[in-house]
This record gives C-alpha cells, structure tokens and sequence, in this order.
C-alpha cells in the first residue's frame, strides 16, 4: 500500500486484511497527519518514500519489501469484506495465476455510466451510499521481480503480466470496496489537481495514448476547464473516432458551456455506435429538457427505461417529463417504481417531493415528504417543502404543528425572504382555518 495522508481511511483498510496478511508494507510518500502512526500500531512495516510524480515507481518500490510468496495490493481507501477472505487465501494454492479483483466503486451519482443500484449485499459497507460501478483491477498476483507497475498515473501490472511466462490473469470474484471516487473524498485530498498534472505529462510523453486522453479529458472536466476538455477529446476522437464514452463526455462539456445543438450532435454520434446505449439516450433527454423541449426527451427516457428499468435516474428523469408534458397519472406511475429502487435514499424521496409539489399532488407529495424529512431529520428543505404539502392538501393541523417546529429548528438562524414570506402566509392561512 503505498498513501500520503489517509488518516481517515487506513485503519478500516488494514483492519479488513489482518486475519490473512503475514507482511503489511505501507510506503508513505509524505503524510502529515496520523497515518504512520495509525499503521505502526496495526503491525504495519512503514517505508518512507520521495514522491517523484510517478504512482509505478512508488507502487514498485513497495513490491520490492515484500518477502512472501502472495502479493496484495490495496488502496487506503478500500476494503475487503471478511467473506472474502477465504476465497483470496484458496487463489493461492496455483503459483502461476494472477488474479483481477472486482473494485467496486460506491457513489450517490446515478446518473453515472454503469451505476447500479445498492441492494443490501454488504449493508455496513453500502450505507450512505445509493449504489456503484465496477471494474477490474489486476491486485493479487505471485511475488516475481518481473511483475512490476507500468504508468505514471493510473499504473497498472497487467501489461508486464500479460507477456510474462508461466503467468496467466484470470478473474476472481473478490471485491474491493472503493470508497475514494467520492466528490468529499476527492476534494479533501486534492486528487484532482494531482492527476490532471501527472495526465499532461503522460500526454506529453505518449501524445497518441487515446486512453491517457480520455482520462485528461474527464479530469479537465470535473475541474471545469471546459475548453481543455474539448480540445482534448477531439484530438481523442481523431485517434480513436468509435469510442463512445468520448463522444458522451464531449457532449457533457458542450452543455455545460450552452452550446446545446453541438451536444446534440455529440450525443447522436454516440448512438450511431451504440443505439442501445442508456446513458446517451438520458443525456440527449437532458439536453432536450434544458432546452424546454420534454417531448422530444420523453422518447429517449422511455428508451432508456427500456433498456435499464432497474435505473433510478432514468425512472425519475421520465418522472419529471411526465410532468413536463403534463402526463401527471403517468408521473405518479414511475415516481413509485423510483421511490422502490432507491427507499432510503433521502435525495430521491426529496426529488420525488419537488416534483409531486410541481404537479400539484398535494395529497401525494405529503407523504413522499414526510419519508425524506424522517431520512434527513436535520435538515431544513425537506421540513419546509412537508409544510407546503400539507397545506396543499388542506391538513392544516398537521400544517400548524410543523410550522411551529420549524421556528423551533431554525431559532434565530436567518432564512431566506421567500421563506420568510412564506411562513407569514401560512400562517395567515392556519389562522384562517382557526377562526373558522
């Protein structure tokens, strides 16, 4: 494991693989904070080393402390649940194998491709966290001085295995639980800033790596040099013209500067390679939204819908069409599958809320509210957004007490005017019903 400043991370890390490690190697490339100290007490070996903009390097310079038969690479910010354990000490018992791990990637952005929806398969490790996407990394793997990390950034072993005799990849079901790909995580530990300038000199060393472009391409993107991005991805796109995750990701970078035809295009080309690709189709839906025109995304929303009916963000988006296009019976229809995929997730009940609220379903919206304020107790929105329903649908007793409990959260705390003004209407309108 190499880190630098994973404090937070590290012991939950560690501690997934004691009952199994006989060597824990951690390289620290210059950490601040408790990390040292936290590995040391886990029985952790602590090597110090000078970070020199290359992750292969460090990464090899760690296999080179190992002295057992098995190699185990880990992430501060990764976990591996107990039941797996087991299966991970069986891939031992063939030397010639190496073998690519299942890293499972949690996030609350469903809108992001191949996202899928948690479950309830590992509930102490999904919590707060609406679902993930995965891929396959190459972590386990004979301890050879031949098998060595390849790239500045991104280092993989694969390439030096795949030409290597006896060795063979093979895939395992193992998982690694990734928790870095977070917005907090990446903002707190300034990944993004990292990257994009290790990404410019890989680029600059092997200018035609479409792969390395791709990746320039989305941290550009994620910091919002818009213009970057799409320099980047077209001289991508001049490489590598079929790679539709390119042409979705320029057609991202084109809304966001409003230049919504251009997106469009971009969109379309990426369904001219692939016409059954959902996220192409919830994108261009977007799009058409933005630009007020919901009958023209209502058809790519029921396609991806279609084409993915467990997806949260589809299900919601065609929600919101519905009401758009005033297809209200409809909306409530697909609201209630969302609310199904996603029952604990607060931003979803919220949403579900707002949208109700738009299309005048007091009644309805009362209870979605009331589910998202239980789910996130502490926050304001979802109590102020609970009264409006209820006064939409005339409870106004149940309206008084929370107005009254409302103040009671807010205290002396400024609020907006709106909501001030607000409040002095309901009141008005409880005072009404009383008199009555």
């Amino acid at each position: 494991m190499i880190v630098k400043d994973e404090e937070e991370w590290i012991e939950s890390s560690l501690s997934s693989v004691l009952p199994i490690a006989q060597q824990i190697i951690v390289v620290d490339t210059g950490s601040t904070d408790k990390t040292i100290e936290i590995a040391t007490s886990l029985g952790a070996e602590v090597h110090m080393y000078r970070w020199n903009e290359d992750f292969s390097a460090a990464r090899n310079y760690s296999l080179s402390k190992a002295t057992g038969d098995w190699i185990l690479v880990l992430d501060a910010d990764e976990i591996i649940h107990e039941s797996d354990l087991q299966i991970l000490q069986e891939q031992t018992n063939d030397p010639e194998l190496c073998y690519t791990l299942v890293q499972r990637h949690y996030t609350n952005a469903s809108h992001r491709l191949h996202f899928r929806r948690c479950i309830g398969e590992y509930p102490e490790l999904e919590e707060g966290f609406a679902g993930y996407f995965e891929s396959q990394v190459c972590r386990m793997f004979p301890r050879d001085e031949r098998i060595r990390f390849v790239g500045r950034i991104h280092e993989m072993v694969e390439r030096t295995i795949e030409h290597l005799e006896p060795f063979k990849l093979v895939a395992s079901e193992v998982r690694l639980h990734h928790y870095g790909n977070t917005f907090a995580a990446r903002t707190k530990r300034k990944k993004g800033e990292i990257y994009t300038s290790l990404l410019e000199k890989k680029v600059q060393e092997m200018p035609d790596d479409w792969r390395t472009l791709f990746e320039l391409s989305c941290e550009y993107l994620g910091s919002g040099r818009l213009q970057d991005c799409e320099k980047t991805l077209r001289a991508l796109l001049a490489i590598q013209p079929q790679y539709i995750e390119a042409w979705q990701c320029l057609g991202i970078a084109l809304v966001s500067g409003q230049r919504y035809q251009e997106a469009i295009d971009a969109y379309n080309h990426a369904l001219e390679i692939d016409p059954q690709s959902t996220p192409a189709h919830i994108n261009l839906a977007a799009v058409y939204m933005q630009m007020k025109r919901p009958i023209f995304a209502e058809q790519h929303l029921l396609r991806a819908v279609e084409l993915m009916p467990d997806n949260p963000q589809s299900q919601l988006r065609l929600a919101q069409c519905y009401v758009a296009n005033g297809k209200i019976d409809e909306a409530i229809d697909t609201l209630q599958i969302t609310l199904e995929l996603l029952p604990d997730h607060y931003e979803t009940w919220l949403h579900a809320g707002m949208l109700l609220l738009e299309a005048r379903e007091y009644s309805i919206a009362a209870p979605v509210l009331a589910k998202a304020k239980l789910l996130a107790p502490q926050l304001l929105n979802p109590q102020f957004l609970y009264i409006q329903a209820l006064l939409g649908s005339n409870q106004i007793a149940e309206a008084k007490e929370m107005i009254e409990a409302f103040r009671d959260t807010i205290g002396d705390t400024p609020i907006d005017e709106d909501v001030t003004a607000f409040l002095k209407e309901a009141d008005r309108v409880v005072e009404g019903w009383h008199d009555s």
